[in-house]
C-alpha cells in the first residue's frame, strides 16, 4: 500500500516543484516568504477542514500531546522548505531538485542505525552511487547552464551558483532529519494526526510570512497568482500521501522512493521550463534516480 501513496507523492511533488520554479523564475522579488505564505495558509486550511470533518464523522481525537509529538518534525520540514525556496531562483530546477532530494540518504542511514530498520546490501551500493552523483552535481561549473542569468547582473556567476547549491544542501540536511523524525513520530500517530499537526504549524509560519510581506509592501495580497495557488494545493495533496506512505511503510525505503520525484521535476523542467543539461549531467541525474529506485526495492 505504501508504494501507491509514495507514487502519488512523486507525481504531486514533481508537478508542484515545476510550478514553484516557474512562478519564481529567477526573480528575487518572488521570495521564499511568498511561497511560504501561500503554502502555509493552504496547508493549514486543509488541515483544519480535515480535523473538523474527522471530528464530525469519526471518533477522531487530536490533543496537545499529539500536536507536540509531531511538532519537531513539522518545524524541521518547514525550515527546510524555506531554504529550498531560496535556492529555486538561483539555480536551475534540474540541478536543485536532485541535490535537495538526495536527503533520502540521510533518512535511510538514520532509520537503519537508530530505528534498526533493515536494508539489503544492494541498498548500500545504491547509497554510494547517489552520494557520488550528489558530489558531481554540486561541484559542477557555475555557468549559464546552471544559474539563473536574471540574477547575475551585479554578481559573480560562481557566487550565485554556490549560494543556490548551499541552500539546496541545507534542505538536504534538514529534510533528511525531518523525514527520520517523522517516521519515528508516525509509529504512534495516524496519518491524519500528522497531517493536521504539520498543517497547523505551517499555517502559523504562513501567517508570519504574510505579515512580513505586508509590512514590506502594504498593498500585497494573496490570491492574485493562480499558479502559486495551484502549486500550494498540489503540494498539500502530496503532504497527505507522503504521510500515508510513511504510516504504511518504513522510511528507510519510502523516503528514497519518494525522492524520485526529482526525476519528475527534471523531466517537466525540460518540457515546460526549457532547462538544459550537458550530456554527462543527464547521466549523473539518471544514476542518482537509478540509485533511488534500487533503494526502494524490498
Amino acid at each position: 500500500m505504501w508504494v501507491l501513496f509514495a507514487t502519488l507523492t512523486v507525481l504531486l511533488w514533481g508537478t508542484s516543484d515545476v510550478i514553484f520554479k516557474k512562478v519564481m523564475g529567477g526573480r528575487e522579488t518572488d521570495t521564499a516568504f511568498t511561497l511560504m505564505a501561500y503554502n502555509g495558509l493552504i496547508y493549514g486550511s486543509c488541515a483544519l477542514l480535515l480535523c473538523a470533518g474527522m471530528y464530525v464523522f469519526t471518533d477522531f481525537t487530536f490533543s496537545l500531546r499529539v500536536y507536540l509529538a509531531y511538532l519537531p518534525a513539522a518545524l524541521i520540514f518547514i525550515s527546510s522548505m524555506f531554504f529550498y525556496y531560496k535556492a529555486l531562483p538561483l539555480i536551475k530546477l534540474s540541478i536543485a531538485s536532485p541535490i535537495a532530494n538526495s536527503s533520502c540518504l540521510m533518512t535511510t542511514l538514520l532509520c537503519v542505525f537508530i530505528l534498526k530498520q533493515d536494508i539489503l546490501p544492494l541498498h548500500w551500493f545504491a547509497i554510494a552511487v547517489i552520494a557520488a552523483g550528489l558530489m558531481v552535481l554540486s561541484l559542477r561549473d557555475a555557468d549559464k547552464a546552471g544559474i539563473e542569468t536574471a540574477l547575475i547582473a551585479n554578481k559573480r556567476k560562481i557566487t550565485v551558483y554556490a549560494l543556490g547549491v548551499c541552500f539546496a544542501l541545507v534542505y538536504f540536511a534538514l529534510d533528511g532529519l525531518g523525514s527520520f523524525y517523522s517516521d519515528y513520530a508516525m509509529e504512534e500517530l495516524s496519518a491524519s494526526q500528522g497531517f493536521i499537526a504539520h498543517g497547523v504549524t505551517y499555517m502559523l509560519a504562513g501567517i508570519a510570512c504574510y505579515i512580513h510581506l505586508k509590512r514590506k509592501e502594504p498593498a500585497y495580497g494573496l490570491g492574485r497568482d493562480k499558479l502559486k495557488l495551484a502549486g500550494g494545493i498540489i503540494e498539500t495533496g502530496g503532504e497527505m500521501t507522503y504521510l500515508l506512505a510513511f504510516s504504511f511503510g518504513d522510511a528507510a525505503l519510502a523516503s528514497p522512493f519518494i525522492a524520485c520525484f526529482a526525476a519528475v521535476s527534471v523531466i517537466l523542467s525540460r518540457v515546460f521550463l526549457k532547462e538544459k543539461l550537458r550530456p554527462y549531467q543527464y547521466a549523473v541525474v539518471a544514476l542518482m534516480i537509478a540509485g533511488m529506485a534500487v533503494l526502494a526495492l524490498e
